[in-house]
């Protein structure tokens, strides 16, 4: 199917801007060409109902998933990859490097953009100095579905290396509640353990779901905004 030349997402683009054109129109100028009965933009519109309508879906689609979409051979599927991780790394730079780390949220917006609809659990450290500026943040495991395991000996090795003098940890419940299940009281326990001896602080751990965040010190649960959920 033809498009009339204002329609055309490239030429819309750059007359009035990439805020003038639709999710579809975007993902249109990355696959560029459609196929036979299906532009690009009709192909964008249908991967986004593929999705529920969510480009943030697409941040965990990997090439392989992509690639099975009709019309979306391996070339395209590997812009829409580049794309999704470019978007994905910007957000996560959100996390300013030597900022004062003083608020759970501070942590859950940083690290919701790598952790977004994921379809397993992955554990991140965030190391802080002895103000509590943020040294660096990590993945250190990655766990398969529902479950990871906190490595308490990585964690306290890698705060050594770094000469933090406290440490977050926070890991995401794929389309699950934030609230912590015993597996993640049980091995908070033991990390607060083999921290304090080596008189490493560890001043929370914050589970991740996309209703909201749940953190261990504050003993509560709170929405995407951070307000207190009941």
């Amino acid at each position: 199917m033809e498009l009339y030349p204002d329609e055309r997402p490239r030429e819309k683009m750059l007359a009035r801007g990439p805020e003038a054109l639709s999710s579809a129109e975007l993902l249109a100028i990355l696959l560029r060409t459609g196929t036979r009965g299906n532009n690009a933009v009709d192909i964008g519109r249908q991967l986004l109902v593929h999705c529920d309508g969510k480009i943030s879906a697409l941040w965990s689609k990997s090439v392989e998933e992509i690639v099975r979409f009709p019309g979306i051979g391996k070339a395209k599927a590997v812009t829409v990859a580049a794309a999704m991780e470019l978007g994905r790394r910007a957000f996560a730079e959100k996390a300013d490097y030597g900022e004062t780390i003083s608020a759970p949220i501070q942590v859950y917006e940083a690290l919701l953009p790598r952790l977004k609809g994921l379809d397993h659990e992955q554990c991140y450290l965030v190391l802080l100095n002895k103000n509590c500026r943020l040294i660096a943040m990590e993945r250190v495991t990655s766990g398969c579905g529902d479950s990871t395991v906190i490595d308490s000996r990585q964690i306290v090795k890698r705060a050594l290396d770094t000469q933090a003098s406290a440490i977050i940890i926070a890991h995401n419940h794929p389309g699950g509640s934030c609230r912590p299940s015993k597996a993640d009281i049980d091995e908070t326990r033991k990390l607060q353990m083999a921290t304090k001896a080596f008189n490493i602080s560890l001043l929370d751990h914050i589970v991740i779901a996309d209703e909201g965040f749940f953190s261990f010190t504050e003993d509560c649960a709170f929405d995407r905004s951070g307000r207190k959920m009941l």
